[in-house]
């Protein structure tokens, strides 16, 4: 990217993009894996919007906008002769290659220790991960082999059938530590509403595929456990909610939150937009409670056992 017209605006992107991931790494402490990228990519206006705040404008404007300015109005003197350019850059990339041989031979053992000791370094180095990141993401979305659509369960079956209907909520909320949950032992109060209702069983052994959107719904709903989760092969293979619906059962997906990320892509799908009710939503987001808005009427529409 030292050609002459690429130069400046290349390294100018770096200065911008970079700006911002050193802010969520820093604010947030992310990293910007492929996952991230392709949560980011997913994400809606309303939440990326979340995000926006003085901090990170301020933050924006000194370590992205200015020095991307300051480095257009540098001036850089280019040889005159094509050839010239050329030699200068193979000598400076075989003196650079030179240096970091002579640095591995010299602390080879030092940096493998470093490397054994830190699995995720190379996630945090700026801006190489989000860079490699993005490629690997574009690369596996638009260029590689599409994956055979999968169907499951075709054989399933309702065992028991009940004279009266029944009704049944799953309910889908943010990802969550285990470890700060009272009802789990931690020391301060943090069930305090859900402890009063009774009946409350937590299941402690249970584990997110990942505290991204994108990955951990498709992995909860797919027939694959944590460690061998594929994104692509989720993406197109049906998932519990296709199963359950093939057996008779009436279901609804109804959302307030950005999308069930395909989950819910051959099921009925209530999706509720922060424009639909001025009462319960601020224009960007909603409370939960707007959920319950014409719940009644729906679920009168929906014949025999539902899952809501």
């Amino acid at each position: 990217f030292s050609v002459r017209f690429l130069l400046k605006p290349f390294f100018a992107l770096l200065f911008i993009t970079g700006s911002l991931v050193s802010y969520s790494t820093l604010k947030y402490k992310v990293m910007f894996d492929q996952t991230m990228i392709q949560n980011i990519i997913e994400t809606n206006p309303q939440e990326a919007h979340s995000y926006l705040n003085g901090s990170i404008i301020i933050w924006f404007v000194f370590t992205g906008i200015l020095p991307a300015i300051l480095l257009f109005s540098i001036k850089i003197q280019y040889p005159e002769k094509w050839y010239k350019g050329i030699a200068y850059r193979l000598l400076s990339v075989l003196a650079s290659l030179s240096l970091i041989a002579g640095v591995a031979a010299l602390y080879y053992q030092d940096y493998a220790s470093v490397g054994r000791n830190n699995s995720t370094l190379n996630k945090e180095i700026i801006p190489a991960n989000y860079a490699y990141s993005t490629f690997q993401y574009v690369k596996d979305t638009y260029f590689t082999t599409k994956v055979p659509f999968q169907t499951l369960g075709n054989d399933a079956k309702r065992v028991v059938a009940h004279e009266k209907p029944t009704l049944m909520f799953l309910v889908i909320g943010e990802t969550a530590r285990s470890q700060n949950f009272s009802m789990n032992g931690y020391s301060r109060d943090t069930n305090a509403f859900t402890s009063k209702s009774g009946g409350v069983i937590s299941f402690k052994n249970m584990h997110s595929c990942g505290t991204a959107t994108a990955i951990s719904v498709p992995c909860m709903f797919s027939n694959m456990n944590r460690t061998e989760y594929d994104s692509k092969k989720a993406s197109n293979s049906e998932n519990f909610l296709d199963i359950v619906q093939k057996t008779g059962v009436s279901l609804l997906w109804k959302e307030n939150d950005g999308g069930c990320k395909g989950v819910c892509s051959r099921i009925p799908t209530v999706e509720i937009k922060p424009s639909d009710n001025p009462k319960l939503c601020d224009g960007k987001t909603c409370h939960d409670e707007v959920m319950l808005e014409n719940l009644d009427d729906e679920i009168a529409k929906m014949p025999g056992d539902k899952l809501v």
